[in-house]
């Protein structure tokens, strides 16, 4: 007779199993729908449900629903309807379709219909099909098909408006991303090592240009996004003035 669990999600009681860890202990329930590889370990306090996989990772205290987890840690979260590849979750939500990839990591966070790549988040949260990559976000919120690239965030709310990029500019073809912080009213700017500690502002990139590139063409490329920036971010003020 095959065992019974019930994983509180409305199905009641259904077929399941406890999973053996690599060091032999018995772990957390496991939908026997869900596939589950031998080295992975799931603590007794974890459970695995819904046509979910664990691939060579750890779950502990917490719930993988529907969901893909490879050669991940998941500690103190919930990852549902969402795969989690090659990286670290802690005391998160991973849900709605996100994926959190190459060696990214959550903490304290919640990631909701959007994509972590290579990237570090903490206690920050990624929502509405917005993107994260190779960047670090702090204390943040990235929101409304928001798009971040090889940047540090710091203290900022980013909504679509709030932000705006170029994928390919001077002499290193790199991508330079601006954003405005909402509670300070100030435009902070990041592209490479620069500005990583999230407080360099439009006229910090421009002191900088001015000293390396002079007005060679490089040099125009990058004047030309600031004033850019400057526009959008006047443009888009009085939108900010009635956000919560």
């Amino acid at each position: 007779m095959k065992t019974k669990f019930d994983f509180e999600d409305g199905r009641g009681e259904v077929p399941a199993h406890q999973h053996k860890n690599p060091d032999k202990s018995i772990g957390g329930w496991v939908d026997d729908n869900c596939t589950v590889s031998d080295n992975s370990y799931i603590s007794q306090n974890s459970r695995v449900d819904n046509n979910s996989c664990v691939d060579n990772s750890r779950v502990d205290n917490s719930c993988v629903d529907n969901s893909c987890v490879d050669n991940s840690c998941v500690y103190n979260s919930r990852v549902y309807n969402s795969c989690v590849d090659n990286s670290r979750v802690y005391n998160s939500s991973v849900d709605n379709n996100s994926r959190v990839d190459n060696n990214s990591r959550v903490y304290n966070s919640s990631v909701d219909n959007s994509c972590v790549y290579n990237s570090r988040v903490y206690n920050s949260c990624v929502d509405n099909n917005s993107c994260v990559y190779n960047s670090r976000v702090y204390n943040s919120c990235v929101d409304n098909n928001s798009r971040v690239y090889n940047s540090s965030v710091y203290n900022a709310k980013i909504r679509h408006s709030h932000q705006i990029y170029i994928q390919v500019c001077g002499s290193r073809h790199a991508v330079v991303t601006a954003w405005m912080n909402i509670g300070e009213q100030a435009i902070y700017i990041a592209t490479g090592c620069f500005g990583e500690g999230g407080g360099s502002t439009l006229d910090d990139l421009a002191k900088a240009v001015l000293k390396t590139h002079g007005h060679n063409n490089f040099g125009k490329e990058y004047f030309a996004f600031i004033q850019n920036a400057k526009t959008h971010f006047e443009i888009w003020k009085s939108e900010w003035e009635h956000e919560d």
